[in-house]
């Protein structure tokens, strides 16, 4: 049986790809988890789909969620790190509705969420304005929050590191940290704890022009889906979205580099990189063009190559003499 958890266990961006990241309202405490080497996993004939799978929903995930924050589609809430990315668009019209303060103060309020429970917010105005600038942040701690059908409990913290422009609107640039602290989101038929911290880098000139880069140090997941408990890690994780005008639209060109490892994974590590970057058209769902790269152990290794209509070719190259000697095709949707 086939198991798909999000980010490869670890699924990853809802509006402007994350224009706001944490540490903001506070505290000493550090959720990133310690950056550890995991044994290399040797790719083979009886596992190279696996892995193929494994490194597509992680990067797709985390592909989603950047898109989403740069408008290019819309992510759900199915996992902690999308939803805590989706909450960067709301940084500015929270510090509009706080109460004004003096500058450098803190200020406290909750909101109710849609489905019960509630969103504790501590926002940090340093120069006490009221809008959001640099080294401006927001604490939120969600407590027994429903939203679309999905509990989420834990702690995120977002800081406006550095921005241009007026961050969130159509034209700007800026820079945010994003922190995790045991963020959870449950369903019915799932659950995923994330922990970690993360930058990203925006730069938006319009509706069909931008780019996002997510920097990943450290972060875990951890849950169960379909009844199968499940972990996973990134580290030195890099992704880079860049949203590109055309004549009818745009396209999106997405870059990976990283490594990931997890239980799914034999609890071992690959290291995944794009030769080419992976493209598609704003009208598509799929990437039409590009190659993702994976590693393991002794030089093996799997290439998969975005194809029309769809597809994805799987070629494995077991004992990483560059020739890959077999090779089959999956559609996108499979390995998501």
């Amino acid at each position: 049986m086939s198991v798909r958890i999000p980010l490869g266990g670890l699924a990853a961006l809802s509006t402007l790809l994350l224009a706001a990241c944490g540490g903001g309202g506070g505290g000493s405490e550090s959720s990133t988890p310690p950056v550890q080497t995991a044994t290399a996993l040797a790719v083979s004939a009886s596992n190279y789909t696996t892995v193929a799978q494994q490194s597509v929903s992680s990067s797709l995930y985390l592909l989603d969620s950047a898109e989403s924050v740069l408008g290019a589609q819309s992510a759900g809430l199915n996992a902690p790190l999308r939803y805590a990315l989706a909450q960067t668009e709301r940084l500015a019209a929270w510090f509009a509705k706080a109460p004004r303060s003096v500058a450098g103060a803190t200020q406290s309020y909750s909101e109710a969420c849609a489905g019960g429970g509630r969103i504790d917010l501590v926002l940090t105005d340093v120069n006490g304005n009221g809008q959001l600038d640099a080294n401006d942040g927001v604490k939120l701690t969600a407590v027994s929050c429903v939203e679309s059908g999905v509990t989420l409990n834990g702690t995120l913290d977002m800081t406006l590191t550095a921005v241009t422009g007026s961050f969130g609107t159509v034209s700007y640039s800026g820079s945010v940290r994003l922190r995790l602290s045991n963020f959870s989101s449950q369903t019915a038929t799932a659950s995923a704890t994330g922990n970690g911290e993360m930058t990203v880098d925006l730069s938006v000139n319009s509706a069909t022009s931008s780019s996002a880069t997510l920097t990943v140090p450290a972060f875990t997941l951890s849950g169960q889906s379909g009844g199968v408990s499940y972990n996973s890690s990134l580290s030195n994780y890099r992704l880079s979205v860049v949203k590109a005008p055309t004549t009818a639209s745009y396209t999106v060109a997405v870059s990976v580099s990283g490594d990931l490892s997890g239980s799914l994974l034999e609890s071992k590590q690959i290291s995944l990189s794009t030769p080419t970057p992976l493209l598609r058209n704003a009208t598509d769902t799929d990437p039409s063009s590009g190659q993702l790269l994976v590693r393991g152990a002794a030089g093996s290794q799997v290439r998969i190559s975005a194809q029309a209509g769809g597809v994805a070719l799987i070629e494995l190259d077991a004992d990483g003499n560059g020739s890959y000697e077999l090779s089959t095709t999956r559609s996108w949707s499979q390995l998501r």
